[in-house]
């Protein structure tokens, strides 16, 4: 199997997702660091990460990615029209309603900033911690649903895992999240997973 290139930042749940496909897959790549806060990727039309190359092809767009990695894996297969349905409800989820409150509200204020001595705002915590109801509620169905969420690992799992996990570093966010049970106990099982935990981006003066 022929190595794949990826684009990404260490720090980025986006990025992170596409680690964790790798991971689970798996797929042998090379990694390339770059911090989109710092500097665009010229790689992406609008400058982000993650960026995967699989010889000359691009694909970019965490959900794009994901999808492409488990169709070009041995674990590609065709379900049911009501489960692709809900994780494609997740991944929309994920990107439009989710990562404002939950990563770069409570997370980048509440944990990262911190750990690196950077100025962060306490309102911005608070506010994304009350925003963040109406999304955990949201996917709390979808997870009781147990159509998908389940003890595997698909592409809406690694696209949501690392924002989830992100966000439940804070502790008050934790707590919150205690009271979705179906999402927490999924939570729990995807930390579990040995290849996941491989994925784990440590702050740098974080404990």
């Amino acid at each position: 199997m022929k190595a794949l290139r990826v684009i990404g930042y260490s720090h980025s749940v986006f990025s992170r997702s596409v680690r964790i496909a790798l991971a689970e897959l798996p797929h042998p790549y090379s990694w390339e660091e770059v911090d989109p806060f710092g500097e665009a990727s010229d790689d992406h039309p609008f400058g982000r990460v993650p960026v995967l190359f699989d010889g000359q092809t691009r694909v970019y767009e965490s959900w794009a990615i994901l999808s492409y990695l488990y169709r070009i894996s041995d674990r590609n297969r065709i379900r049911a029209p009501l489960v692709e349905a809900r994780a494609a409800q997740i991944a929309g989820i994920v990107t439009s309603y989710a990562y404002w409150p939950l990563v770069r509200q409570v997370y980048s204020h509440g944990v990262f900033r911190p750990a690196f001595d950077l100025e962060y705002d306490m309102s911005k915590i608070q506010d994304g911690l009350e925003q963040a109801g109406s999304v955990l509620s949201a996917l709390e169905d979808i997870a009781a649903e147990n159509l998908v969420l389940g003890s595997g690992c698909e592409p809406e799992d690694c696209i949501l895992f690392p924002m989830i996990d992100a966000f439940r570093r804070y502790p008050a966010a934790a707590e919150l999240l205690a009271h979705y049970p179906a999402l927490n106990s999924w939570w729990a099982r995807m930390n579990n997973r040995d290849k996941v935990a491989e994925t784990f981006c440590r702050l740098g003066p974080e404990a």
